[in-house]
């Protein structure tokens, strides 16, 4: 055990005498090297967070668009709607709020048969569409 540790003690002497430090050139080259995995991480970084920007919009669209469905669903028919695709429901709010997103909700409707109509919403955020959603509504 003593014999070992005699000669890590001359492996590290070895190593370290006779060195005054670092050159100019060394110094630069991991500079170097420091500022680009730096600026790759950065740039990772912005990606993940423009990734999860565009998620919440996704999954909030999600979320307003069949809490939308939901209470077309539970209004009254509407019996305005014709066989034309055309706005429908009118009654409902234009604009959800999901966390700090405001979505638009465009609503159309289309008499597909006596009693049956096709409804749509158009989820769109900032003037461009983000989701549509499709259902039908009965009329009981």
């Amino acid at each position: 055990m003593r014999k070992t540790s005699i000669n890590f003690i001359r492996i590290v002497r070895r190593f370290t005498t006779g060195h005054q430090g670092f050159s100019l050139i060394e110094l630069v080259i991991s500079l170097a090297l420091i500022s680009v995995l730096g600026v790759t991480l950065m740039q990772g970084l912005s990606t993940v967070a423009r990734g999860q920007g565009v998620h919440d919009e996704r999954v909030g669209s999600m979320i307003a668009g069949r809490t939308h469905l939901e209470s077309i669903k539970q209004a009254a028919y509407d019996l305005t709607v014709t066989s034309t695709p055309g706005p429908g429901y009118s009654s409902l709010p234009p604009q959800i709020t999901v966390g700090d997103i405001i979505f638009d909700m465009e609503i159309i409707a289309q008499e597909i048969e006596t009693g049956a109509q096709l409804v749509t919403v158009v989820i769109s955020n900032g003037g461009n569409e983000i989701n549509r959603l499709q259902a039908y509504k009965a009329d009981r």
